[in-house]
């Protein structure tokens, strides 16, 4: 980015230094973990692919720019999507993600390094038009992190969102334990048939590999906090506490999970109703995942 900035701007152009402090407090640094698989094999058969064979690279080039081409095909639908708000406050966009596992107790004795802690998991709904993200957290004796306590939290999120809002639009990653998976899509289509406004939900993943999300901005400011944090951490409620004020700005929402918030929308059973009745409150039951 300072290299395009410097080139749009010859001999107006500031420091380094500056740049990077007048740029929205932008961090800059090198990927060095949760790179693209695809794209760093082809790049490898690229750099070592013999010279003379300029078929077998161009085809590698292909592939890679139609990779790439996916990849930035989404985030600028990504980036539409989040404009209809503006335009429509009815439809709203959300991107969700599962933070790494947060362990209690957090202590940095080297011994914990050989010991079994017990994890709190954390998935973030981040609101990609106001800005603002909500955060369920829960201990692994609470639940585990599959499909169902995914959908459930989407659920309890849905249900608090404001009843104006007739078109949800959810983005995230393509991992099918927990996110591209028939029980979220269960869930979803059980929202459009019983909530009182909603009609419609969209859920869109990323290419694999390039999945950058609002959420993991939100993951990154925790992660900070995490470092820095005076708060002793011994149970999962303290890991609450944490993420509350991490974010000095605008505090993070936080909705500790309970079993009784848990359901399992892989049974959903469908009740028979007559054309004529028009409730459809009534056509689904929820059943208890513990």
């Amino acid at each position: 980015m300072y290299k395009l900035y410097c080139e749009q701007h010859p001999g107006k152009s500031v420091s380094f230094t500056i740049y990077r402090n007048l740029t929205m407090n932008l961090r800059f640094k090198r990927p060095k973990i949760d790179t693209c698989t695809k794209c760093d094999t082809l790049n490898a058969k690229l750099k070592y692919t013999i010279s003379n064979k300029e078929n077998e690279k161009k085809q590698i080039e292909e592939l890679l720019e139609e990779h790439q081409n996916e990849a930035e095909n989404a985030y600028k639908s990504k980036s539409l999507d989040k404009e209809k708000y503006k335009l429509n406050e009815k439809c709203v966009t959300y991107a969700f993600d599962l933070q790494q596992v947060l362990p209690t107790p957090y202590l940095t004795s080297n011994k914990m390094f050989y010991l079994r802690q017990l994890p709190t998991y954390n998935l973030t709904i981040h609101n990609c038009s106001d800005g603002k993200s909500s955060h369920f957290m829960w201990p692994e004796s609470t639940g585990a992190r599959g499909a169902n306590e995914i959908s459930s939290c989407i659920y309890r999120f849905i249900k608090s969102i404001p009843e104006r809002t007739d078109h949800l639009i959810f983005y995230s990653d393509t991992c099918g334990e927990q996110n591209k998976n028939f029980i979220v899509m269960n869930m979803f289509q059980y929202v459009v048939h019983t909530h009182a406004t909603v009609n419609r939900i969209d859920h869109k993943f990323l290419v694999p590999g390039h999945t950058h999300l609002e959420c993991d901005i939100d993951h990154s400011v925790i992660e900070r906090a995490k470092k820095k944090t005076s708060i002793s951490i011994h149970v999962p409620r303290d890991w609450y506490q944490l993420v509350r004020t991490a974010n000095k700005k605008d505090k993070f929402s936080v909705f500790p999970m309970e079993i009784d918030h848990f359901f399992g929308f892989f049974g959903i059973i469908h009740k028979r109703t007559s054309p004529e009745k028009k409730n459809q409150n009534k056509r689904y039951s929820l059943v208890k995942v513990h």
